[in-house]
């Protein structure tokens, strides 16, 4: 039996509107929600709420303004951490950012990425890799600082790779570039999120010029069936596909997520049908497993599996789907006696 990998999920989409509750009120912040259900609204979308892209960038703000202490991020790394165990995730690759750590708590970057790494080595030994966060609509300079910390003997032992995140409208190759080829030279995973809210050139460039190994999302790859399209289209669509197969790119599709953004639409049909089909590596992850959920419901990694039949998926395209995230995870990956029963 493979393993339940999950290799799509980002820290702050997995801490819990209770535990942001609790953290509102042991910091005496009154001004950010007077009560659960107004925490939930912040975070999720309610029944009827309308999606989209920048609504869903929003369910995240409140987090960046809670008054954040070690005690406090210690507490929602545990929180994090004995939701994946309860979850039954034998591994995941987890998106983490520091710059809302650095406000409140006298670190230096590498020292947020060793309190961060070693707390979820307390409480989930063996079950994280860690994948450092830039935001492409943070400031440049603060991005440029936090792409230097590869350099530091700490991050080079600790963190598995690096991923854009955020808002694609900011994709820009001349500048990601630089900032990306130490990490591909340390032998990192590079992760970019394009291709979900942005042309194809965006996907074409990461992976061209900026050293990127995997893509998150890259819906842009497969927008339509290649059985839809004209014998033109089908021909530059399989030659594209063709083309990333052979940089043995591997993307990480998260659907729930983009219905959530409203960057995809379609009910019939799914990207990762003809990336897979293509022979191109794909693996499914829970993204924001809270705001892609309902209130008090988290997303589940098995609710995404569940979802591929319904594209016309066989079972063993879903077991390939799942043995990939396990082949593509297993460099970084302790074996820990808890996956012995999976084997």
């Amino acid at each position: 039996m493979t393993l339940r990998i999950d290799c799509h999920r980002h820290f702050g989409g997995s801490i819990s509107p209770d535990f942001v509750w609790s953290a509102i009120q042991r910091t005496a912040a009154s001004h950010l929600a007077e009560s659960l259900a107004d925490v939930q609204a912040a975070m999720t979308f309610a029944p009827g709420e309308p999606y989209g892209f920048h609504r869903f960038l929003d369910k995240f703000r409140i987090l960046d303004e809670i008054h954040w202490s070690e005690g406090l991020l210690d507490d929602s790394i545990k929180q994090v951490s004995t939701d994946l165990i309860a979850a039954d995730v034998d591994y995941c690759w987890l998106r983490f950012s520091i710059n809302k750590y650095l406000h409140y708590i006298n670190w230096s970057r590498p020292e947020a990425v060793r309190f961060i790494h070693d707390s979820f080595q307390k409480y989930a030994a063996g079950r994280i890799g860690l994948i450092l966060s830039l935001k492409y609509e943070s400031q440049r300079a603060n991005q440029r600082q936090l792409a230097r910390i590869i350099d530091h003997p700490w991050v080079q032992d600790m963190v598995v790779g690096i991923d854009l995140v955020g808002d694609e409208a900011y994709f820009d190759a001349e500048f990601y570039g630089p900032l990306l080829k130490p990490w591909h030279d340390a032998g990192k995973v590079v992760m970019a999120h394009v291709g979900e809210s942005q042309p194809l050139a965006n996907v074409l460039r990461s992976v061209s010029d900026m050293y990127v190994t995997d893509i998150c999302h890259g819906l842009a790859v497969a927008p339509q069936p290649l059985a839809e399209l004209t014998d033109q289209q089908r021909g530059y669509y399989s030659d594209l596909l063709a083309r990333l197969y052979s940089r043995q790119v591997c993307f990480h599709m998260a659907i729930t997520s983009t219905y959530r953004t409203g960057v995809w639409q379609r009910q019939d049909y799914y990207p990762i049908v003809d990336i897979i089909r293509s022979g191109n590596r794909a693996t499914i992850g829970t993204d924001d497993p809270i705001q892609c959920g309902a209130p008090g419901q988290p997303l589940t990694l098995e609710c995404e599996y569940d979802k591929l039949a319904g594209f016309g998926l066989t079972s063993a395209e879903i077991n390939d789907i799942r043995r990939t995230a396990e082949r593509r995870t297993a460099r970084w990956r302790p074996v820990r006696p808890a996956q012995l029963r999976h084997s």
